[in-house]
């Protein structure tokens, strides 16, 4: 009766491996894809930063806005961009990412740029 229970666990164990390694290619083959989607997101942010740059800087010379108002709408749209990314992300990493927009507040207080709404 042992003799077959080893038989099974060894079964088992070998089923575990053949998941976990197609995980692994799994990974792979998608980790490109979502770095060029990051790299994406990035430059989007980069490129409505420095409009936001441009636009302040003319408000400030007419004196409507001041600049600390850069930081917290950078800070803003890029939280939004980092949630957007990841409604579009499954499984364990989705969750990461969205604990991680959730702590965006907090950190983007440690930075002196306060709270965003």
């Amino acid at each position: 009766m042992q003799l077959g229970t080893r038989y099974e666990c060894v079964g088992s164990l070998l089923r575990v491996l053949r998941v976990s390694q197609d995980s692994t290619r799994e990974f792979a083959r998608r980790g490109p894809r979502l770095v060029r989607r990051l790299s994406r997101v990035a430059e989007k942010l980069a490129r409505s930063y420095d409009d936001l740059v441009m636009d302040v800087c003319l408000s400030i010379r007419s004196g409507f806005e001041r600049c600390s108002e850069i930081s917290l709408e950078f800070a803003r749209r890029f939280a939004e961009g980092i949630g957007k990314l990841a409604r579009n992300m499954s499984g364990d990493c989705r969750k990461k990412t969205i604990r991680l927009v959730a702590r965006m507040p907090e950190s983007t207080g440690f930075a002196g740029v306060g709270y965003l709404d």
